[in-house]
C-alpha cells in the first residue's frame, strides 16, 4: 500500500448541489460510496455522511419502505442548517430585533434617559472633534 506523506494544507471545501446530483445519479446506478468518493476525489466518510444525511423513506407501490438518496433534500438540510448557524441566522434576524428594540425603548420609561445619554455623548464627540482640530490645527475644521 502506498502511502502519500505532504507537507501541504488541506482546504476543506462544502458539497455542491451538482457534487450531491452526482452522488443521487452515481448511487442510483448501484455505485458504493467508494467508488463514488473515489470518482468525486472526496473522502469516503463525506460521501457516507452526505448519503446518511441526505437519505429519505420512501414507499414504494406494495407500500414497502426503502431509503434513498434525493439530491434536492441532501441541499434543503444544508440549507437550512447553514441558514440556522450564529453569523447567517443574525444577518437574516439581526435588522428586525433592533427594529423592536428601537420601539419598545422609545416607548418605555427610559426615553428620557436614552435622549440624555445621546446629547452626553454627542457633545463628547463634538469636543473630541474640536481638540483634535486645535491640535493639528486644520484650517475650517470648526465649522
Amino acid at each position: 500500500m502506498t502511502h502519500s506523506q505532504t507537507n501541504t494544507h488541506k482546504h476543506y471545501q462544502q458539497l455542491s448541489f451538482s457534487d450531491r446530483a452526482t452522488i443521487q445519479a452515481l448511487q442510483a446506478a448501484g455505485d458504493t460510496a467508494t467508488v463514488i468518493a473515489q470518482k468525486l476525489h472526496r473522502s469516503k466518510a463525506t460521501i457516507s455522511r452526505e448519503i446518511t444525511r441526505g437519505s429519505v423513506t420512501q414507499l414504494d407501490s406494495k407500500r414497502h419502505s426503502h431509503q434513498v438518496y434525493l439530491a434536492e433534500t441532501a441541499q434543503a438540510m444544508h440549507d437550512r442548517k447553514r441558514d440556522r448557524t450564529g453569523h447567517y441566522a443574525f444577518l437574516k434576524t439581526g435588522r428586525a430585533f433592533f427594529k423592536a428594540l428601537a420601539r419598545k425603548l422609545t416607548r418605555s420609561a427610559y426615553t428620557a434617559l436614552i435622549a440624555s445619554y445621546t446629547s452626553i455623548a454627542t457633545r463628547a464627540r463634538l469636543a473630541l472633534q474640536r481638540q483634535l482640530c486645535i491640535a493639528t490645527s486644520t484650517p475650517g475644521c470648526l465649522s
